[in-house]
């Protein structure tokens, strides 16, 4: 569809397609998508909308703001734009970028978590183009296949989420992971560990959040549900004493952790063959 929007060039495009029944209970999917070529007089300024906007700028320059996150995006970027919040877009000078909004599946998880990690914005990765190409060259095919349009908007996010370039720099944070591996069966308290590493309570929890993945107290939690599966197999201590073991408060504390994280109870894990 030729698009006649102000600042909108020749040779741009807009289409849409029809998710399935399944693909909207399942899958990624992807509503709308385009290719555009504008000048500097393209702005879009939206209210919230239930979809999530991925640009891929070719090149040029847009000015992009999320709620209250201004940024930049140029050439070989990849961006991630949150469309539940009030958002606007314009081109500084003539840009041609590849779009498409998406919804479904975990799709705003994943912005939560992008936005939060801050890495809503990819740099320089091809393959990254590469994916878009493709989703871009299966959306107008009838009957396109949904399950590698969202195969490839999952490919999106994970590159975005954990870049192959991304180094994690735990080294900060290396004496409370090393703390919790050795004293995991005692009370840790959450100053403890972050004077350990010379943080303020705060930053310890933002850093620890940021480069780990979990808070400090989900993480400790974790590392006592993965030793007391240990004790589960191959053990055969009592639920009581590998709930004290492994730092619970009491068994029902336990069993409570572990049926919420593994919809079962310690006595069903252990009764299990592998």
């Amino acid at each position: 569809m030729e698009i006649v929007d102000e600042g909108v060039l020749s040779g741009s495009y807009m289409d849409f397609t029809s998710p399935s029944e399944f693909a909207r209970q399942a899958l990624y999917t992807l509503p709308q998508y385009g290719h555009f070529i504008c000048d500097s007089k393209y702005h879009i300024a939206r209210q919230p909308l239930d979809w999530l906007l991925m640009i891929y700028i070719n090149s040029g320059e847009l000015s992009l703001r999320c709620g209250t996150r201004h940024f930049t995006g140029s050439d070989g970027q990849l961006i991630l734009l949150d469309c539940r919040k009030a958002h606007e877009y314009r081109c500084l000078k003539q840009t041609d970028f590849y779009w498409f909004h998406f919804c479904g599946n975990s799709s705003e998880a994943y912005a939560d978590l992008l936005y939060e990690q801050g890495s809503f914005l990819l740099s320089n990765d091809q393959s990254a183009r590469h994916i878009v190409e493709a989703i871009l060259a299966e959306a107008p095919r009838m009957p396109f296949d949904e399950h590698r349009i969202s195969g490839n908007i999952q490919r999106l996010l994970i590159h975005m989420a954990a870049p192959a370039e991304k180094t994690v720099d735990y080294k900060p944070l290396a004496p409370a992971l090393s703390y919790i591996r050795n004293h995991f069966g005692d009370s840790i308290m959450l100053d403890e560990l972050a004077e350990l590493c010379g943080m303020s309570t705060s930053h310890f929890i933002r850093s620890f959040q940021k480069h780990i993945g979990r808070t400090p107290h989900e993480y400790l939690l974790a590392y006592r549900l993965r030793e007391a599966k240990q004790l589960l197999i191959f053990s055969n201590d009592t639920i009581e004493c590998i709930a004290e073991t492994c730092g619970f408060n009491s068994a029902s504390h336990f069993a409570r952790s572990f049926r919420a994280n593994n919809n079962m109870r310690p006595s069903e894990f252990r009764k299990m063959q592998f």
